[in-house]
């Protein structure tokens, strides 16, 4: 919730290990919204991030599983990707980013 494109941030979201009934009773919360009322989600914005484990950890990149890893570090390269976003309309008129200029 709240991620932007472009604001040079990462959006490091940790969901903590909970027992299985917990986890999908708060399933929805991940599609439907209200994911941040969850008492194990945690939400870390950041340029750099290094993640270890005690051993292999499962991790999704941009919302897509990958494999399994002992250390993950992962950056943000500003204004990297030319992005074309919707224009803005009456009923948004700051539209969808807050468009910056590349310098």
């Amino acid at each position: 919730p709240g991620a932007r494109l472009d604001d040079g941030l990462l959006d490091v979201v940790v969901i903590e290990d909970a027992p299985r009934f917990e986890m999908a009773w708060n399933a929805s919360r991940l599609f439907l919204g209200g994911i941040e009322g969850f008492r194990r989600y945690q939400h870390h914005p950041a340029r750099t991030a290094i993640l270890d484990g005690t051993g292999p950890f499962v991790h999704h990149r941009d919302g897509e599983p990958e494999g399994l890893a002992d250390r993950l570090e992962v950056s943000v390269q500003p204004l990297a990707l030319t992005i074309l976003v919707p224009r803005a309309t009456t009923e948004d008129p700051k539209g969808p980013f807050s468009l910056r200029e590349r310098a």
